[in-house]
Formats: structure tokens, C-alpha cells, sequence
């Protein structure tokens, strides 16, 4: 009796395992995989109260951004920023500003053009950015692909144990 139940747990596990991948490749697919989606964790205080550092916000792109779009840009300095666009237009750059009106009391220096824009924020996951920039770490990475492996073989040496059954 252990044995269907023990299969019915696996089987509603490998369910909900597989809707979750499917869910995440048809609505939040990375651009490097062909998705429309980029994937941004805030650092600073210029959006706050919208977003705080170490909150991950989830860009997608558009075909048409508009005034009040929170949106992700690269600037020439190098790296990203999230700023929520104020004025401009798509020909002459859209005009930007953080939402903190302590810490961002003015217009940003940059006129980002469409090319420029990551997308603009679809999703904020609160304080899971500190997973992301923890995940960039090598040593990180390594030490859990060296988990990773140990584990499977770990579990490869216990599973190939066959029973012989005598009757």
C-alpha cells in the first residue's frame, strides 16, 4: 500500500513540477532562450517605495512604451537601470526619473531611445534578487554543482542495488 502512494506523490509532484516549467517558458522566458522576458534585481534607493534593493522585477518587452512605464535601460556607463518614464518620446529619448523624490529629485541625465530599453517591469518578486546576485557568485555556483553531482551520484550508487527475489 505504501508503494501507490508513495508513486501517486510522485506523480502530482512531477504534474506540478511540469506545469510550473511550462507556465515560466510561455509567460517569463529569457530573451537568451528566445522569451521576451529579462530578468533585473533593484540595487539603490531610487524607486522606493515601487521597488527596494534586493527586490527582482521580471521586464518585458514592448512594442510601444509610454509615460508612467516602469522600465529597465542600459546606460552608456555600462549596467541597467530602473526608472519610470516621465516624458520624451521614442524619437528624441524618453525622459526618466526614480520614484524616491529624496534620494531621485530630478530628471535623469539619460534619454534612452527604444534600443536602449530592457522592457518594461510586468512582475516584482519582493527580496529574491539577493538569491540572483548570490547565484552570480562562482564559488556559489560551484559548490552547488559540485552538490548537485555528489548528489546524483549518491543516489545512481544506492539505486542500482537490485533485488533478487527466491521463492
Amino acid at each position: 500500500q505504501e508503494k501507490p502512494m508513495k508513486a501517486a506523490c510522485n506523480l502530482t509532484l512531477s504534474l506540478v513540477l511540469l506545469t510550473a516549467i511550462a507556465v515560466w517558458t510561455l509567460l517569463f522566458r529569457p530573451t537568451y532562450l528566445g522569451g521576451d522576458s529579462s530578468y533585473i534585481y533593484v540595487s539603490g534607493s531610487s524607486m522606493e517605495e515601487t521597488y527596494s534593493a534586493d527586490d527582482l522585477v521580471i521586464l518585458k518587452t514592448k512594442e510601444k512604451y509610454e509615460i508612467e512605464d516602469v522600465i529597465g535601460f542600459r546606460v552608456a556607463e555600462g549596467g541597467a537601470v530602473i526608472h519610470r518614464i516621465v516624458g520624451g518620446n521614442e524619437i528624441d529619448g524618453f525622459l526618466t526619473q526614480g520614484d524616491n523624490p529624496v534620494t531621485n529629485p530630478y530628471i535623469d541625465p539619460w534619454k534612452p531611445l527604444p534600443s536602449h530599453i530592457i522592457g518594461a517591469v510586468s512582475l516584482k518578486i519582493d527580496g529574491f534578487g539577493a538569491l540572483f546576485r548570490l547565484m552570480k557568485n562562482p564559488l556559489v555556483l560551484g559548490a552547488m554543482a559540485s552538490f548537485t553531482a555528489l548528489f546524483l551520484l549518491l543516489g545512481k550508487s544506492k539505486g542500482s542495488e537490485t533485488e533478487i527475489s527466491t521463492q
